[in-house]
């Protein structure tokens, strides 16, 4: 094999080979064994796969998120139930294959994986003893669909499967792991029923069941990543003489009466359909657009594991803030179907009783504000605009027993969960404008705090801190002070065979040499390359860039929706294959 070796005019070296990193067929129209290469610095490139060797690698992060939403509608899973299951799926996902490549800060578990394991073993292993674990009674099913999944397996490094045992081993660690620690967080203890309060304007048990407030103890589980329940508890609700009640009084009870609605015929479709789990709405989503939009298998595990954990911590957020509010007499939390046929004891002038009055769908047992599914709304959305805000997003949904609804935009999937809310009859606008900002307030702060790129820490704390050198200083070393990563609450290490190994430090840039290698007055990218700009340097097709990152072959870092690449890392890279090449 030959290798040349180049020293671009930008001050990054390029390697030129006839095979070593080989692009699919039809990859690229040059048939050159010997690519030139020329840098386009002002063009980005969204963190995609490019269509080639998806069939060969199938995703099994993807793969087995759609066991869980297959096992959610197996089980007819309540929605309340649902988002908890989520996040521990793929907290063990995440750290298992996070375990092997360190891209990111772990969500639990700190340590490292074997040596030699394999990502998608390990992925498979952690889903598959998670899901067991959760679903008991449909472990004969998950047995089927995990042997399948391994007999597909094909990255054993042809050692015989011995990296393939490393990483089921390993996965199964972790999974265990995981549920051990979710085990004792609240969830399932024994909790005094509550039936809320008869004060005027206070949640109190609704028709047709007149039950007390269902799963309870969600509102006293301890959140995943957050630092409390309360930590983004919304604020009081509105008082039952306010402009804001008497509008929320207003609409609801013209759209969400059961006859005699003043809603259309697919607003009343929306209702019932979007009344369905959450959980399977926004992972259907997720799944099908990451697939569509060939995210690798890195980022799918980093998507999932977000949105499901943004969605189980918002759950425990809004439903400790029924709990709480629902208890305090002053507080308006009553539902719709106990304030409409009670308006005249509430002391609003504006608002008129109607004793008969019933909503289009029956009333959850729990208080109204803040609310679930509008919350969550806000929760996944958010989440998967900060990946497909500018790419296609085409998805189809399912709710039993109702027809499936294609959508073509996140927002308005969103906005159709929400309004169903108030054409259903449970909820006031203005709970649901709350309770959807909660979720994306949530979302924001896990994206920006929980499981940060590893070797991108510096990066980001260099742009969040608008410092940049002067012209003087223009040619002195950039500080490399790493922020401290977040401290989750009940992290823990898993065997003690596994021995911590420290984050690798980049070194310093000067400015002038990061200059040469980016966009003149880039400031979302500054220091790092697109991905485009990353296979002019080594002289490939892009495809096979997203090989190298899929490999984790090629640090890489997420800015936004994008993928950049260090200056440092890839010079690394380019050395290590030259060392390569030199002793083959």
């Amino acid at each position: 094999m030959e290798h040349n070796w180049k020293l671009n005019p930008g001050g990054v070296l390029i390697l030129i080979a006839s095979s070593v990193l080989a692009c699919d067929p039809g990859a690229t129209a040059l048939e050159s064994s010997e690519w030139s290469a020329t840098v386009n610095r002002g063009q980005d490139l969204d963190s995609v796969r490019e269509p080639g060797g998806e069939e060969e690698n199938p995703d099994q992060v993807l793969e087995w998120n759609q066991i869980f939403i297959d096992t959610l509608i197996a089980t007819s899973t309540a929605n309340s139930f649902s988002q908890r299951l989520g996040a521990i799926l793929h907290t063990a996902i995440f750290d298992a294959y996070n375990g092997i490549e360190r891209r990111y800060t772990p969500i639990f578990v700190q340590d490292w994986a074997p040596k030699g394991a394999s990502r998608r073993a390990a992925v498979i292993a952690a889903a598959y003893t998670a899901l067991v674990g959760l679903f008991p009674s449909q472990q004969p099913a998950l047995n089927a669909r995990y042997t399948e999944s391994l007999a597909a397996l094909t990255d054993d490094d042809e050692d015989g499967g011995r990296s393939r045992e490393r990483g089921i081993a390993w996965g199964t660690e972790v999974a265990q792991a995981v549920l051990t620690w979710r085990a004792t967080d609240g969830f399932r203890g024994n909790y005094p029923p509550f039936i809320g309060g008869t004060a005027i304007g206070q949640w109190r048990p609704t028709p047709p069941a007149f039950g007390p407030m269902s799963t309870q103890g969600l509102a006293f589980t301890a959140p995943f990543v957050l630092s409390s329940e309360t930590q983004f508890r919304p604020e009081p609700p509105r008082a039952l003489t306010s402009a804001t009640y008497t509008d929320d009084f207003s609409a609801v009870k013209a759209l969400g009466r059961r006859t005699g609605s003043t809603r259309t015929e697919e607003q009343t479709a929306l209702a019932v359909f979007w009344e369905g789990n959450a959980s399977v709405h926004w992972n259907q989503a997720a799944n099908q657009m990451a697939r569509a939009n060939n995210l690798s298998l890195s980022d799918n595990n980093r998507l999932l594991a977000a949105m499901n954990l943004v969605m189980a911590d918002t759950s425990i957020t809004i439903w400790s803030s029924k709990r709480f509010y629902g208890s305090v007499p002053t507080d308006v939390t009553w539902r719709p179907v106990t304030a409409i046929p009670l308006a005249d004891s509430d002391g609003n002038s504006e608002t008129a009783a109607d004793p008969e009055w019933l909503p289009l769908i029956n009333t959850p047992s729990h208080p109204e504000y803040p609310a679930g599914h509008p919350s969550l709304n806000g929760a996944a959305a958010t989440v998967l605009l900060s990946y497909f805000e500018r790419r296609p997003q085409t998805f189809t949904l399912t709710t039993t027993g109702q027809p499936s609804r294609t959508y073509t935009s996140i927002a308005q999937a969103r906005a159709d969960g929400n309004n169903g809310r108030v054409w259903g009859g449970m909820h006031y606008p203005s709970t649901v404008r709350i309770s959807d900002a909660v979720g994306e307030a949530i979302a924001k702060y896990v994206n920006r705090n929980v499981m940060e790129l590893a070797e991108g820490l510096k990066w980001r704390a260099l742009l969040d801190s608008n410092q940049w050198p002067s012209a003087s200083e223009s040619a002195q070393p950039v500080s490399t002070a790493l922020p401290e990563a977040p401290q989750i609450a009940s992290s823990r290490t898993v065997g003690e065979e596994h021995r911590s190994q420290a984050t690798p430090r980049i070194p310093s840039f000067s400015r002038n040499f990061v200059t040469r290698l980016l966009p003149a007055g880039s400031r979302t990218a500054a220091f790092l390359l697109t991905v485009r700009e990353v296979a002019a340097e080594l002289g490939v097709c892009t495809a096979t860039v997203y090989r190298l990152f899929d490999r984790g072959e090629l640090p890489h870092v997420r800015i936004l929706d994008s993928i950049r690449v260090a200056p440092h890392d890839l010079r690394q890279f380019i050395e290590a294959r030259r060392k390569n090449a030199g002793h083959a």
